[in-house]
């Protein structure tokens, strides 16, 4: 069990060294998106500290409502403090689909953004780009369902990356 947490460790620590140029990425990318995300994650940390500190004042006023025989007048604090209890957890749960819908967003578009930067840098080095291994590399990674693997690989790349670019949001020709 610790070799594995070990090895795990050691791939963690090898992938470190790329994380600024990552997140230099994400960053170009899908800016807004980033901050939006920043913020969700900063108010999905205080709203568990927002619930802890209304469950001290509830529980007193309970108590209070108690003692007091149970009176309506005793049960409103304790009310609006269930309310606020209430809509602190159902932000949480907001906040967490937030978190999701951004982190979605952001791999679109980070998706989008690589798949024309590789078109880029394959006419910029004036590949061929449906005849290319590369490409079919590619297109098999991106769409497997769609391409058939044959012999030779040219025919692989027409199939898979032309069917791909009919249906593809970044082909431009």
């Amino acid at each position: 069990m610790l070799s594995i947490l070990k090895a795990k460790f050691r791939k963690a620590l090898a992938q470190l060294p790329f994380l600024p140029r990552a997140l230099g990425l994400v960053w170009q990318v899908a800016r807004p998106w980033t901050v939006a995300w920043i913020a969700l994650l900063v108010l999905q940390g205080l709203l568990p500290v927002c619930v802890v500190y209304l469950i001290r004042p509830l529980v007193n006023a309970l108590v209070i409502a108690i003692q007091a025989g149970g009176r309506w007048p005793a049960a409103l604090p304790v009310m609006f403090l269930l309310g606020l209890l209430a809509a602190s957890m159902l932000l949480m749960e907001l906040t967490r689909a937030g978190i999701n819908w951004v982190r979605a967003v952001q791999a679109e578009l980070l998706r989008d953004h690589l798949t024309a930067l590789i078109h880029e840098k394959s006419v910029t080095v004036d590949l061929a780009f449906t005849n290319s291994p590369i490409t079919t590399t590619i297109c098999i990674a991106r769409a497997p369902k769609r391409c058939i693997v044959r012999w030779p690989c040219s025919e692989i790349s027409a199939r898979c990356c032309n069917t791909a670019s009919r249906s593809s949001r970044w082909a431009r020709s």
